[in-house]
């Protein structure tokens, strides 16, 4: 086998060009094929890591580093993808804070990222899409399965301020704050937030139905809303405090709130 030249790689897809461009994301191809698999995707992941010159953005070293080391793992195509998820929304994220949402392009993102724009597409369709990615961290999922191990005899309300609490710990992160002001500063985002919130709702009585099958599914649907709507408030709580306490507190101060006037 030859020599691999640079351009001949494609940093992200892990494959050689030869020629003819690729869309294909990482994982994709057959990986046990020497020149579409493993060594030239570490030879370029290496070679960039060592490449110091003059204006290289460093922002997609992690990235790089860790391609490197998965590659080298047979069957390891979930890990590359999930790297490459994760390096790509971190910097949108970085040029986000940095410049503004609608200040930055797809173009932008994918040269933070080292990757070609085509690359892009094969892990995001749009910056929205990088947005949700980084602000879904399984609160949805973990919504949804809740409240299959609650006691029966449990009021459908306890239940729920009790669950919202343990579970809203998931929409923290390093980023949280700086991702809600990106969101708040940003009419079409929180727009599309406001959505969001419907389908928790919406979410959230399913959950509830499927324990409390014998009850009035208004009575469900009336706790369901009346559970987020509580949620948001302490989420909001949490904004104006910065994060200074945990959104947890905030929700349980929320909830104490709501029976203080009931």
């Amino acid at each position: 086998m030859g020599m691999v030249r640079q351009d001949d790689v494609d940093p992200v897809a892990g494959k050689l060009q030869r020629g003819r461009p690729t869309d294909a994301p990482i994982g994709s191809g057959d990986d046990s094929d020497l020149v579409h698999g493993s060594f030239p995707l570490v030879v370029w992941c290496i070679s960039q890591l060592l490449d110091d010159s003059p204006g290289r953005s460093v922002g997609a070293r992690p990235l790089l580093l860790g391609l490197a080391a998965i590659d080298l793992v047979d069957g390891a195509s979930d890990e590359r993808r999930f790297v490459g998820q994760k390096a790509i929304t971190g910097a949108a994220l970085r040029l986000f804070l940095k410049n503004g949402y609608d200040e930055t392009t797809l173009d932008d993102i994918a040269a933070e990222a080292d990757i070609a724009r085509r690359t892009f597409f094969g892990y995001f369709k749009s910056k929205e899409e990088i947005l949700h990615a980084a602000i879904d961290t399984g609160f949805i999922a973990a919504l949804r399965t809740a409240f299959v191990r609650v006691d029966r005899d449990e009021r459908p309300f306890d239940a729920v301020r009790r669950k919202l609490a343990q579970l809203v710990s998931r929409f923290e992160s390093k980023e949280s704050i700086a991702i809600e002001r990106l969101i708040r500063s940003t009419g079409a985002l929180w727009a599309r937030k406001q959505v969001i919130f419907l389908r928790l709702e919406r979410n959230l009585f399913d959950s509830l139905r499927d324990v409390w099958a014998d009850e009035d599914e208004n009575a469900l649907r009336l706790v369901a809303m009346v559970g987020i709507a509580v949620m948001r408030l302490g989420m909001d709580t949490w904004w104006n405090d910065r994060g200074q306490r945990s959104l947890a507190a905030h929700v349980r101060e929320a909830f104490a709130t709501l029976k203080s006037v009931l």
